[in-house]
């Protein structure tokens, strides 16, 4: 489709929705956030919906699919691409790549993308973020929205942003348009958990905002109700963007934190001999420590590994201070774990004739397709650096999304490997036909490393060949036979 019928699409879209009088919602940026963001608004029967994403490669497809009646992410939650079938069906949803249809928008929800690097930091101690880029995306923003359109900013930032960055952004582009009053902007950061409740995580969730005025407030709790339910979870209101912004990253912080200590406890318990996992389900019998984390591969996804470092970045760069040890600490624990197993499967390894490794499961996250920033694919790479054959099974991930070296099923997986590693804890792998296979595979003398504590329990007791299994925090079975 053209630029021009592209904007003609638009403008008809808009004008019908005018005269149903319905609330007219942008949402800029289309990926995991912004694309189920985009069905939860246009549920409801108050909106429509006009999704905007870049005009590359990448925004263009995501584009084409929405507008083709395809949901462009890989999601689990049938509820989610239900309903995205029904907003489509309904014309309650349209994409674009043309920031100017923003002019027709009652309300902006901002889900770009603002990265910290965590390989530069993780290499040579540099703290980068794509600041400038989040920045010039704004300003594009301020040159094409109505001066009446509330501006709702979901990205997680750096604390500050708002005041530093957004604000004086859009300013200066209301100047340019001769525009004299001040953008009407609101923080409200997502809370999302991608899987098989991706939706409905968006719509109970309760949120968390500030914004610049009185009216602001009434009119952005108006929209949030329109497509969540705020009586059940009513939205927190804090003094200013920067508490709002603040609360999103030391979320993220406090939980990165937390697996960087069970990681650091971890290795201390297989020197020590002991087995974290009954140590930890022992602590949690305590009703202030059952957010204590278990041991594990690492973390993944998008919002932990960076979140910490955008904490410390701004406390450097906005605030003036000493960057935060302790978040940066968290991010470089976290990033040892893949290593730590690496080690563990070198020492298994010696009782293998060949260095054939299998992992079992490759997205972040148990039961969702999601390979961002996944510790299964470092271990991945560590293991083929060091000369390991390594192949793979994960039924979540689509052939389109897929690293090499893919078996099509577990058992021909296991039929390949020496060791198998089992990486993400999907529930298909505990289907009482799988225990039968990995039974099977213990016997026939194969070697597992488990990094959740969760197979050998599974296994019947007349399979549990805890000799063969490495229980990745298990300091009582050093799998030597």
């Amino acid at each position: 489709m053209s630029d021009t019928n592209v904007h003609d699409s638009v403008s008809t879209f808009a004008k019908s929705a005018r005269s149903h009088d319905k609330c007219i919602v942008a949402v800029v940026g289309l990926g995991f956030v912004g694309c189920a963001n985009s069905v939860a608004i246009a549920r409801s029967l108050n909106n429509v919906v006009i999704g905007l994403d870049r005009d590359n490669n990448s925004g263009q497809q995501k584009i084409d699919d929405i507008n083709s009646g395809v949901f462009p992410i890989s999601s689990s939650d049938t509820f989610l691409l239900e309903e995205f079938q029904a907003v489509y069906s309904a014309g309650s949803l349209l994409a674009s790549s043309d920031p100017s249809v923003l002019y027709h928008a009652d309300v902006v929800v901002i889900d770009i993308n603002l990265d910290a690097d965590r390989e530069e930091f993780i290499l040579h101690n540099k703290l980068e973020v794509d600041i400038n880029i989040f920045g010039e995306a704004m300003g594009t923003i301020g040159t094409h929205i109505s001066p009446n359109a509330l501006v709702v900013i979901e990205t997680t930032v750096p604390p500050g942003t708002m005041e530093n960055i957004v604000e004086p952004v859009l300013n200066d582009a209301f100047s340019k348009r001769g525009i004299t009053v001040p953008p009407k902007l609101v923080h409200c950061y997502e809370r999302v958990m991608p899987g098989e409740n991706y939706l409905e995580s968006i719509v109970s969730a309760g949120r968390v905002y500030s914004t610049s005025s009185d009216s602001d407030s009434e009119a952005f709790v108006s929209f949030l109700s329109s497509f969540t339910d705020t009586t059940l979870h009513p939205p927190v209101e804090l003094s200013s963007w920067t508490a709002s912004e603040m609360g999103k990253v030391m979320e993220n912080t406090f939980r990165a934190a937390n697996i960087a200590l069970i990681e650091e406890w971890t290795v201390f318990a297989e020197a020590a001999g002991v087995n974290l996992h009954e140590v930890i389900a022992a602590i949690r019998q305590r009703p202030t420590h059952r957010n204590i984390m278990a041991p594990g591969l690492g973390v993944g996804g998008y919002c932990l590994p960076k979140d910490p470092l955008l904490a410390s970045w701004a406390s450097s760069n906005f605030f003036g201070l000493e960057r935060m040890k302790w978040a940066e600490n968290a991010v470089r624990t976290n990033e040892q774990m893949p290593v730590h197993a690496f080690e563990l499967i070198n020492e298994m390894s010696n009782r293998s004739p060949e260095n054939r490794v299998g992992i079992v499961g490759i997205s972040y996250l148990a039961n969702v397709g999601d390979l961002r920033n996944s510790s299964s694919l470092y271990l991945m790479d560590l293991l083929r650096d060091h000369k390991y054959d390594v192949t793979w099974y994960d039924p979540y991930i689509l052939e389109s999304e897929a690293p090499v070296n893919r078996t099509s099923s577990f058992e021909v997986l296991t039929s390949v490997s020496d060791i198998l590693v089992f990486s993400t804890p999907h529930r298909v792998f505990f289907k009482s036909e799988m225990i039968d296979q990995w039974s099977a595979y213990l016997e026939s003398g194969g070697l597992v490393l488990d990094c959740w504590g969760s197979l050998h329990g599974a296994l019947p007791k007349s399979f549990r060949f805890l000799d063969r299994i490495k229980v990745l925090g298990n300091g009582q079975n050093s799998g030597n036979e």
